[in-house]
């Protein structure tokens, strides 16, 4: 068999056979797949199957393939739809399953971050605690290396004469030679009493129910040292009216009993104060132009007719009352610029047709000069009233409105003091008075004049007081006066009539302050008042973790009221005679005196040299020796801003760890409050944002 296969290969009858033999197994196989493919039936027709019949058994058409295409592909599409809806379905599943996931982890981020900020809260809190624990120790340290001031004990009190004690009426001839020492009873006024006044309800005369003697009244009650309790007073006001002869019925006899009648007069009228402010041209005598006994009671007034009268260091001359009642009169005032103005010198005055021989020789050395020099202003009138016969005083000319139109325009103004009896009104106050106001530097032709106030105000700092030999001569003296003299000259006028004289009210504050000040008592502390600030408590501002390059130490605070007696005795003259004044005690001021470098530390056994021996030195050098009057010393920044938040915040950020600062005050100068979603950094020292708009 084998030997037959191989002869049949190696033959081309071999060949034949095998071909014949593929071909007859291919062809059977060929046609039974296409009759097969052309007698399966549809699906349509599966399911009616009682109209389907194969390819074979009908004739086969183009449109019945058409017909059979198009029901293959609606149900191709139907079954996309159903596909489509059962996908739909689950999507809106898996969305509904995803929402709920992300709910779920927005519920988890949101408890995140909220555990996170309180975290951060916590850990500031006690970061703060921390830094609060380190000043304490701080404060420790310092309490037991620095030993503090002694505690001081009030003063013992004063034995306080009984109310019942009544003594005698005492001669004239003793009470015109008092002084505070032998005719003040300084048991009543003790040094930490306080300075008490009492104020009598019915004022001493005839016109008890004048409206400005009850303005005065009411102005005195409104004063922080009244009392109204008489007992506890140190001071006794009587106010005095009109005591015109024409204007009341009553003797001086009666009028002296009614003031040795006064309920805590007490026989001799101690610490009693007998007050006569001019207030009208209708009241012009003095109280002392009656004759009667006034006892060891003060008197305070605007003219004092004879020296003998005028008591030096115990009576007081009160300037009259020319302004408003109270308020404030800086629009009043005339402008300090130009310093130099149209007149040089100005005068004017109403004189009678009699006059005195010194008034004569006075008025020929007025047109002299009046002559020689072109810019000044000399007005002299001759008045025939009756009642100015006999005046030994140059009178005031015209309306306060015409005199202060000229005073305006002079530079110097020219006061010729006169104590004349019978003057009606103080010319010689009213003068100085308008000058101040008016800007024009009084020149005071007498150096016996009795200025307002003259015992702790210092009036060569304001006019110019010279003989009256020196009145030719004034041409040239005047010119050699700078520019700048004549600035502060009115400068310094200024200040004092608007503190001092300006109004009714002050003129009675500086009654007081001079009778406090020769008692040698503190006035008054400037109350405390911190500056609103631009945060409420409901929102409070926000602010950053603490900065960890913060510097700990322990905060100082400023020494306040540790020279009250020194500036109520030592420097008084200087307060009266500087801004703000004498009214307030401040807690300190720039002016204190500086130790030298070289003494030890106040309050403190420790001591320091100069820096490097005086050679100076760097940081370390300055850490060793740190000058100043205290061991320790700190400083305040004051940031002034506009609407430029990221830029203070920028700069404050910037004061981290700064040595020696003490607090952080930020003026907001706004009308609109700071964002409250502005984080405010903790760069370990208070931050103080105060509302002060448009201020500075």
């Amino acid at each position: 068999m084998h030997i037959l296969m191989y002869k049949l290969k190696d033959s081309s009858l071999g060949r034949l056979v095998a071909f014949l033999l593929v071909f007859a197994l291919v062809v059977p196989l060929v046609t039974h797949y296409y009759l097969a493919k052309e007698t399966v039936p549809s699906e349509s027709n599966r399911i009616n199957f009682h109209h389907s019949r194969t390819k074979l058994d009908r004739p086969v058409d183009k449109a019945d393939s058409l017909l059979d295409r198009i029901d293959e592909l609606k149900y191709e599409i139907e079954e996309q739809e159903r596909i489509k809806l059962s996908l739909s379905n689950e999507l809106r599943q898996l969305e509904g399953r995803k929402n709920g996931l992300l709910n779920v982890i927005s519920n988890f981020s949101r408890k995140a971050e909220s555990a996170r900020i309180q975290a951060e809260h916590y850990h500031a809190d006690v970061i703060r605690a921390q830094r609060e624990l380190e000043l304490i120790k701080l404060a420790k340290l310092r309490a037991n290396d620095c030993p503090q001031l002694p505690h001081l004990k009030l003063p013992q009190k004063l034995n306080v004469k009984s109310e019942d004690d009544i003594s005698p009426v005492p001669d004239q001839r003793i009470s015109s030679n008092c002084q505070l020492h032998n005719c003040f009873d300084f048991s009543r006024c003790a040094f930490n009493s306080g300075f008490s006044v009492f104020v009598y309800e019915r004022p001493f005369g005839y016109f008890t129910s004048d409206s400005r003697v009850m303005d005065i009244l009411q102005l005195l009650k409104n004063n922080p040292y009244y009392t109204a309790k008489p007992e506890n007073a140190c001071l006794y006001i009587v106010i005095i009216g009109s005591t015109e002869p024409t204007h009341h019925l009553k003797s001086n006899s009666e009028l002296e009993s009614d003031l040795h009648s006064l309920p805590y007069w007490k026989g001799n009228g101690k610490n009693h104060l007998l007050l006569h402010l001019i207030t009208d041209r209708s009241h012009f005598t003095s109280i002392l132009s009656l004759n009667i006994n006034t006892g060891f009671a003060l008197v305070a007034q605007s003219t004092f007719f004879k020296d003998n009268t005028y008591r030096h260091g115990f009576d007081i001359v009160v300037p009259p009352s020319l302004g408003p009642l109270k308020g404030d009169v800086w629009h009043l005032a005339a402008l300090q610029l130009p310093a130099r103005r149209k007149y040089l010198l100005s005068f004017q005055a109403e004189h009678s047709d009699h006059l005195t021989e010194t008034m004569a020789i006075l008025r020929d050395q007025l047109y002299d000069i009046a002559r020689e020099a072109r810019d000044f202003l000399i007005e002299l009138y001759l008045s025939k009233l009756e009642y100015l016969k006999g005046t030994s005083e140059w009178l005031l000319w015209g309306s306060h409105e015409n005199r202060t139109k000229v005073l305006r325009q002079s530079t110097f103004t020219l006061i010729v003091g006169s104590n004349s009896a019978s003057s009606s009104w103080d010319s010689c106050h009213v003068r100085l008075l308008e000058a101040l106001q008016s800007g024009a530097v009084p020149v005071i032709l007498s150096s016996k004049a009795m200025l307002p106030f003259n015992d702790v105000i210092d009036w060569r700092k304001a006019a110019i007081i010279v003989s009256q030999a020196r009145l030719p001569e004034l041409n040239v003296l005047l010119r050699t006066i700078t520019t700048e003299d004549i600035l502060n000259l009115r400068r310094q006028g200024r200040f004092l009539w608007e503190t001092y004289l300006s109004t009714t009210d002050v003129i009675l504050k500086t009654v007081l302050a001079t009778l406090r000040s020769r008692l040698s008592l503190p006035a008054h502390h400037v109350s405390a008042s911190p500056t609103p600030s631009v945060f409420s408590d409901s929102k409070p501002p926000v602010t950053s973790s603490p900065d960890p390059d913060a510097v700990i130490s322990l905060a100082l605070e400023s020494p306040t009221f540790f020279r009250n007696l020194t500036s109520t005795v030592v420097e008084a003259y200087n307060v009266w005679n500087s801004p703000p004044g004498s009214f307030k005690m401040f807690p300190s001021t720039p002016f204190d005196p500086v130790l030298p470098s070289s003494a030890p530390f106040k309050n403190s056994s420790k001591g320091f040299e100069l820096i490097g021996d005086g050679m100076g030195g760097a940081g370390a050098e300055f850490n060793k020796a740190l000058g100043g009057n205290h061991p320790v010393e700190q400083f305040t920044i004051v940031i002034l801003t506009y609407e430029r938040e990221l830029v203070l915040i920028e700069a404050i950020q910037r004061l981290v760890g700064l040595p020696y600062l003490n607090k952080v005050i930020v003026v907001w100068n706004s009308p609109e409050p700071p964002s409250l979603s502005l984080r405010w950094p903790d760069i370990g020292v208070p931050v103080h944002v105060s509302a002060v708009n448009n201020v500075i």
